[in-house]
């Protein structure tokens, strides 16, 4: 037993020790009996005096430097606050004051301000009353400007409309011309055939003067016939089929320059127009590039079309000897131009092409480089029963 602490016996039979726990500081006396085989226990036994120091956390001096050090931790954070406190008073203080004169200030300036606006008020007020008058006189002037130009609207749609039914007349009177000249010119050919034989040079060049006379005259018929023809219901056109007529229609053209056509970029895509015109202008536009291909180079002939924002895009590109655009840039759509006089032509086929494109609401446009090769690019909007 461990007197002073626990006072009962206990028996551990062969342990050698004994074990206690949360024993409080102070003097005890383990007291040990043992007994001999035949279980008779000594008297006395062995007395242990055994002395358990208190920790030094809880010594009163240690309690007591312990309080000491929180109480003047305390105090110093009391101090240390309070001065902060007093600082903050001071700086915000200070803070106020100078607040106070901006504010000051800036009232100061408001009213300086307002002194100005109401000044600017009073001029914005006269301004106002100029403005109020000139408005009443721009009406005026309004009032008087729609009469003039309603007026003028009135005669330039009278004069428009003259120019329309004088135009009709004119289109008219150049068709009916032009149509009732075919005859008399007929009977002129017919006539010169029947002329005896004399002077051959005189009737050769009577009978081309005649034949000259007779294509102008076709020429014409054909300009006015398309003309007349603008109102004609367009049709939905496959371009590629009738590009691969034309074609057809070449074939003995191209064989005999040993050209070569490539239309492997073309699609098939249709446009709103004539079968008879795209096939004229077709056929004009590689007829003259095999026409003026050049004897230095293979011909070669590139047509291709692209699609893009609602427009079909045509290209036909050749390497022939090409034109001097410095010179044909303004004229090469023009009536009876040419620009190659060693070959035999009229300038009539682009101004018809020309004449076409624009009538079904295309365009066509030309790039050249001599002795490198012509580009043409036609413009036509997609059919619009596919878009």
């Amino acid at each position: 037993m461990l007197e002073n602490f626990d006072n009962s016996w206990k028996f551990i039979e062969n342990e050698r020790r004994i074990q206690f726990t949360n024993i409080p500081s102070g003097d005890y006396i383990l007291h040990v009996k043992a007994s001999n085989s035949f279980g008779e226990w000594e008297k006395d036994g062995l007395a242990i005096h055994i002395s358990i120091q208190t920790p030094f956390w809880r010594t009163p001096l240690f309690i007591l430097i312990m309080v000491f050090i929180i109480v003047t931790s305390v105090y110093l954070v009391y101090l240390w606050r309070t001065q902060a406190l007093r600082n903050n008073a001071e700086r915000l203080a200070f803070l106020v004051t100078e607040r106070t004169k901006e504010i000051q200030l800036k009232q100061d300036e408001i009213e300086t301000q307002n002194e100005e606006i109401s000044s600017q008020n009073e001029g914005l007020a006269t301004q106002s009353e100029l403005l109020e008058i000139r408005n009443v006189e721009l009406e005026n002037i309004k009032k008087t400007l729609e009469d003039r130009v309603e007026e003028r609207t009135k005669v330039l749609e009278k004069l428009n409309a003259e120019l329309i039914d004088q135009n009709t007349q004119l289109e008219q009177f150049a068709f009916i011309t032009a149509h009732n000249i075919r005859g008399p010119v007929a009977r002129i050919k017919g006539l010169v055939n029947l002329l005896p034989k004399g002077d051959e040079n005189l009737i050769n060049l009577l009978s081309a003067s005649v034949n000259d006379l007779d294509e102008v005259i076709s020429d014409l018929t054909t300009v006015l016939s398309i003309r007349k023809g603008l109102g004609n219901v367009a049709e939905q056109v496959n371009v590629k089929e009738q590009l691969q007529l034309t074609l057809q229609m070449l074939t003995d053209e191209i064989d005999k320059v040993g050209g070569r056509i490539d239309i492997t970029n073309f699609q098939a895509v249709s446009v709103d127009g004539l079968r008879p015109y795209f096939h004229s202008i077709f056929y004009n536009l590689i007829h003259n590039a095999l026409k003026y291909s050049s004897s230095e180079r293979p011909v070669i002939i590139v047509c291709s079309n692209a699609i893009a924002d609602g427009r079909v895009r045509i290209v036909v590109n050749d390497n022939g000897i090409g034109i001097d655009m410095r010179y044909a840039k303004d004229k090469i759509f023009k009536l009876y131009q040419r620009f190659h006089p060693e070959t035999k032509g009229k300038g009539f086929g682009l101004f018809l092409t020309l004449t076409q494109v624009e009538s079904m609401g295309g365009s066509i446009t030309v790039e050249s480089v001599q002795n490198q090769g012509t580009k043409f690019i036609l413009d036509f909007p997609v059919s619009k029963s596919i878009q």
